[in-house]
């Protein structure tokens, strides 16, 4: 637009004649301030470089469309307008029609004070990066040192987000099992009970020891993706532990005048434990206990108490005769069937030579 304002004035003493300038437009354009693409809910930044040829003042109007990607589809409505040098704006998550903003489409016009404006209409389309979703996948159950003991339950949960809103995730699962595992017996399925937002959770009993790879695979409704491993370390079950006994583990013979209780009072292990967990104890079951008696009644022999699976055993002396001398044995178990290698007259035994003992043998004498 070109504004022409004319008066012809009549100079009678020089013949001449006097016409105004004609205006000239305003030059613009748009510099982008951001170097990195915004996301979502992030500002992106721009300002104004304009110039005058006539040094007039001018003013600034901006727009800020929500659009799809490639700034296309844009809302009718700016989300957002300035009148300023600087122009930022907050990129919104949803356009009108509740679809992504996929990009933002900045409008600029100036205009001087004859309204002679720019020309042609500045316009930018900044792109909006989408956010990758985010997991975080943990383990629980019957954890010792860091490690979980095969053929127990293992709760695997994900826990998933989205920083852009109303981007759906959806998850995929996929197992890696340790080397010599089966598929007919292990378990891997979703974890019983009512689905909650934003977690999901897989129970997985492994059958052998070695490392289990979980991969989840997170993909949001832009085809951004995030995977995520963990790795849990499994382990044969190890052989039970004798912990505390009444009484202890001296070796000086123990003099019984009255009746006295042999008992073991505690076992730890990683599944077969004592004292016995509860009957709905998801995870644990109760160690095993027998027990042999040699006295003159067996001719100084070990030999088994039959029926008696119990974590103790009393002696009464008035059963036997005062200088009458006897061995109590006790040896314990969990699910696995280990022989145990030490010679029978061993008052004690391990199954792995270490220090977690699996019998323990009194020598007693009554009085």
């Amino acid at each position: 637009m070109r504004v022409i304002v004319s008066s012809v004035v009549a100079l009678a003493a020089t013949g001449c004649f006097y016409v105004d300038p004609i205006n000239e437009r305003p030059s613009a354009e748009i510099v982008r301030d951001n170097v990195d693409l915004p996301h979502r809910g992030e500002v992106a930044q721009v300002h104004a470089r304009y110039d005058d040829p006539d040094g007039d003042p001018v003013r600034i109007g901006w727009s800020a469309l929500a659009c799809g990607a490639g700034g296309l589809d844009c809302d009718a409505v700016p989300f957002q307008t300035g009148t300023t040098s600087l122009f930022t704006v907050v990129v919104p998550y949803i356009r009108a029609d509740g679809t992504t903003v996929g990009a933002v489409r900045m409008l600029l016009d100036v205009a001087d004070r004859w309204n002679a404006q720019a020309r042609p209409e500045q316009q930018l389309v900044i792109d909006v990066v989408d956010h990758a979703p985010t997991v975080e996948v943990q383990t629980s159950g019957r954890q010792i040192d860091n490690h979980y003991p095969v053929t127990v339950p293992i709760r695997v949960a994900a826990m998933f987000s989205d920083l852009d809103s109303g981007d759906d995730v959806t998850l995929t699962w996929k197992l890696f099992p340790a080397a010599g595992s089966r598929p007919e017996t292990t378990t891997w399925e979703a974890w019983p009970g009512p689905p909650t937002t934003g977690l999901e959770e897989m129970k997985l009993i492994p059958d052998v020891g070695g490392n289990w790879t979980v991969r989840v695979t997170a993909v949001d409704g832009q085809g951004e993706m995030t995977v995520t491993d963990r790795v849990i370390d499994v382990r044969e079950d190890a052989p039970p532990c004798i912990g505390a006994l009444d009484p202890g583990t001296a070796d000086a013979t123990i003099i019984v005048d009255a009746p006295r209780r042999f008992a073991v009072l505690s076992v730890d292990d990683d599944i077969n434990v004592y004292p016995a967990p509860s009957s709905n104890d998801e995870f644990l079951r109760a160690a095993t206990f027998a027990w042999a008696l040699a006295s003159p009644a067996t001719g100084g022999a070990l030999e088994p108490v039959v029926g008696l699976g119990t974590s103790d055993l009393v002696i009464d002396p008035a059963n036997y005769q005062p200088g009458d001398t006897l061995d109590v044995r006790v040896e314990i178990g969990d699910a696995i069937v280990r022989p145990l290698p030490c010679d029978p007259a061993s008052p004690t035994c391990s199954v792995n030579g270490s220090t977690c003992m699996q019998r323990q043998t009194w020598h007693l004498e009554i009085r």
